[in-house]
């Protein structure tokens, strides 16, 4: 994605790793009334199994306990209904933004060669190079003589007004961070400055 003057200018909005997840506070409560409960019921399911009478507990608090371990139980369901859903949707997400990176990789690219003027073979051919191939590889993919692939490769150079391919490369890689705010944050949440 390309920034443009008008989006340089608007600072960048972070989401939180729990952005869009339940609130923490709830899950930990979730969780802590389900170990709570669900413990409280095999007590009473090993009391029964083996035939002990649990006098510490008056009749109505034991049915409270399993009342309160089913309702544990189900909240349990529910909430890991919930995290798999939003799992689900955040690897959407993420396949989403890999699919449209790679899609605006490739027009950026097919753009840039463009306005370099370079033949469809020529483009082919950088293509080749920006993914890391050899001379002898591109060869051989293209069907051609590693001579031919130098040739290209030196109109390419000459029309790019690059002299390597590192340069190449650096000039693709360069030109996709411009826009990328160097601004990260830590494990502890700092902003660290590049």
């Amino acid at each position: 994605m390309t920034r443009t003057r008008e989006n340089m200018d608007r600072p960048t909005r972070r989401k939180s790793f729990t952005q869009g997840m339940l609130h923490p506070i709830a899950l930990s409560a979730t969780i802590f009334a389900q170990v709570f409960f669900t413990s409280l019921f095999v007590l009473k399911t090993g009391a029964d199994l083996f035939n002990l009478q649990l006098a510490f507990l008056p009749w109505s608090a034991v049915e409270l306990v399993e009342l309160l371990a089913s309702v544990g139980m189900l909240l349990g369901v529910i909430s890991s209904v919930l995290l798999v859903r939003e799992s689900a949707r955040r690897m959407r997400q993420v396949s989403d933004r890999v699919n449209a990176a790679s899609g605006e990789l490739h027009q950026y690219l097919e753009t840039q060669f463009t306005e370099w003027n370079l033949t469809p073979t020529e483009k082919a051919v950088a293509l080749y190079i920006v993914k890391g191939f050899s001379n002898q590889e591109i060869a051989n993919l293209r069907g051609t003589t590693e001579s031919t692939v130098k040739s290209q490769i030196s109109s390419i150079f000459r029309k790019s007004d690059v002299n390597n391919r590192q340069q190449l490369v650096s000039w693709v890689i360069e030109d996709l961070i411009t826009g990328i705010d160097p601004e990260c944050e830590d494990e502890q949440g700092r902003t660290l400055t590049a």
